[in-house]
């Protein structure tokens, strides 16, 4: 029997191909994660309870798209379908001003959905 020390991943990021890894790392990206977005996303289009709800004047929980396990070094995806949106963890100019609703700057659209997708189809 052949121990893998990151048995417990589901998906490894070492599995990622190689660019994607690269570009991941760089980055720093931040997944913004909204309940409401993804009450949204899973409710019918014309739901008359969420029909008036913008997740982005919503509260959001933001954490690293790429973690890596203290104990053993294993790179791990923190991708979930609630992910409203991706935010770069350094910002990209001089002229972002942080504010404590957006502390970091946005990954712009449509790379920050198309990465969002890529990397939900990957995992699933």
């Amino acid at each position: 029997m052949v121990y893998n020390r990151c048995h417990g991943q589901r998906k490894r990021f070492d599995d990622l191909p190689a660019n994607l890894q690269q570009h991941l790392q760089e980055n720093e990206c931040i997944g913004v994660h909204s309940l409401m977005h993804s009450r949204k996303k899973a409710a019918p289009k014309d739901s008359p309870w969420l029909k008036d709800i913008d997740p982005d004047d919503c509260s959001f929980g933001r954490h690293m798209l790429l973690q890596v396990h203290a104990g053993n070094g294993c790179g791990n995806l923190y991708i979930t379908n609630h992910m409203h949106h991706l935010d770069y963890r350094t910002p990209r100019s001089c002229d972002f001003n942080p504010s404590a609703w957006q502390p970091f700057k946005r990954v712009p659209e449509p790379q920050s959905s198309e990465l969002i997708e890529g990397l939900l189809a990957y995992a699933t």
